[in-house]
């Protein structure tokens, strides 16, 4: 597995490369949001790691969006010191999949590196079949009779839950800690801001109403 890692601690850097030598992983290193762009378009990566407080020229946030500009599968794996609420939303709505606050646990870090790295390599189950909608994992694709729909990030990981979840009710709590990793409950409408992009995409391209809000509850995707 080939990882590039952007951080500017060039310390830390090289114990993250070290650690990770251990599970077989090759990891490239940056140490400027600059350099790590230019990284990022000249050679394929499994993974990109990323530190939010790079230098001030291009920050991890920046640096993200940029790279979702013209790679949006890659998977982006945030490491930072800054733990809040807002700032894990910030990296997520940025285009991070997934989120790792400092110091780091390195079994941790590697557990979430071979869970993405895994996610859209696997050979098989790419596919999830729900009443003639068909969701393949690894294109994004969202597949009704002759109509399609290519999802982005955080649309394709919350689409994929509700299709592993059908006729459920699902909580918001549950769809956070799910889709966006967050173990809290925070005063955020993100959840219903994502369902409700994710409604527009696919009912009205499907032709059917998926994603039915339960009051008070949550949500449940059904046909």
């Amino acid at each position: 597995m080939k990882i590039l890692l952007i951080e500017d601690n060039i310390e830390l850097a090289y114990l993250v490369k070290g650690k990770l030598a251990q599970f077989r992983m090759h990891v490239d290193m940056a140490h400027t949001g600059e350099e790590g762009l230019r990284m990022s378009k000249l050679a394929y990566y499994d993974i990109v790691i990323v530190d939010l407080l790079l230098d001030i020229v291009l920050n991890g946030l920046e640096l993200i969006r940029l790279i979702r500009k013209f790679d949006t599968t890659i998977p982006i794996i945030v490491i930072s010191g800054l733990c809040d609420v807002e700032t894990k939303l910030a990296g997520f709505h940025a285009g991070a999949d997934d989120y790792l606050p400092k110091p780091l646990d390195f079994n941790e870090l590697s557990a979430r590196i071979i869970r993405l790295y895994s996610r859209i390599n696997r050979p098989y189950f790419n596919q999830v079949c729900y009443r003639g909608i068909t969701y393949d994992v690894q294109k994004r694709c969202v597949s009704f009779e002759d109509r399609k729909v290519y999802l982005k990030n955080k649309e394709s990981m919350l689409f994929e839950y509700f299709m592993q979840h059908p006729n459920r009710i699902i909580s918001r709590q549950e769809l956070i800690a799910a889709v966006w990793h967050l173990n809290m409950n925070p005063d955020t409408n993100i959840v219903d801001v994502s369902v409700r992009n994710l409604r527009q995409r696919i009912d009205r391209q499907l032709g059917r109403k998926t994603i039915h809000s339960i009051y008070g509850e949550g949500y449940r995707f059904s046909l």
